[in-house]
C-alpha cells in the first residue's frame, strides 16, 4: 500500500459586527380596545417581546397616549380603562436597551364605543 500525503487547509469564515445592534420592535400595527371597559388582561396593544440589543428593555411612547391608558415600561404592554372613543389614534412606541440604543415603532390605538342597549 502506497502511502500519499495528505494536506489539510481550513478555511473560516466569521463575520466581526464593528457595531452593536439594537434593539427591534415586531407586533401587531393596531391596538383595539373598548370605552370604559378594563383592559389589563388581554392588553389593548402586547407588542413581541423585544430582540436584539442588551436586555433588560424599557418600553415608553413618543407622543401621549388615549386618555385612561397608560404603558407598562417592561414589556410595552398598553392597558388601562379608556374614556373616549378615538377613530385612529396614532402612537410612537419606543424600546431603550441597557445600553441606551433605542427603536421605534409607530402603532394605531383604536377604541369602540360602549354598545347602550338601554334608553
Amino acid at each position: 500500500m502506497k502511502r500519499v500525503p495528505l494536506t489539510l487547509i481550513l478555511f473560516s469564515l466569521s463575520t466581526i459586527s464593528l457595531f452593536a445592534q439594537g434593539p427591534v420592535i415586531t407586533g401587531p400595527a393596531e391596538g383595539i380596545g373598548t370605552v370604559g371597559v378594563n383592559s389589563s388582561s388581554p392588553a389593548i396593544y402586547t407588542p413581541s417581546p423585544a430582540s436584539g440589543g442588551t436586555p433588560p428593555y424599557r418600553w415608553t411612547v413618543d407622543n401621549r397616549l388615549p386618555a385612561g391608558l397608560q404603558i407598562l415600561i417592561d414589556d410595552g404592554r398598553i392597558f388601562g380603562t379608556p374614556s373616549a372613543a378615538t377613530t385612529g389614534f396614532p402612537v410612537t412606541l419606543r424600546v431603550t436597551d441597557n445600553a441606551g440604543q433605542t427603536a421605534t415603532k409607530l402603532i394605531t390605538i383604536r377604541i369602540r364605543d360602549a354598545l347602550n342597549f338601554g334608553p
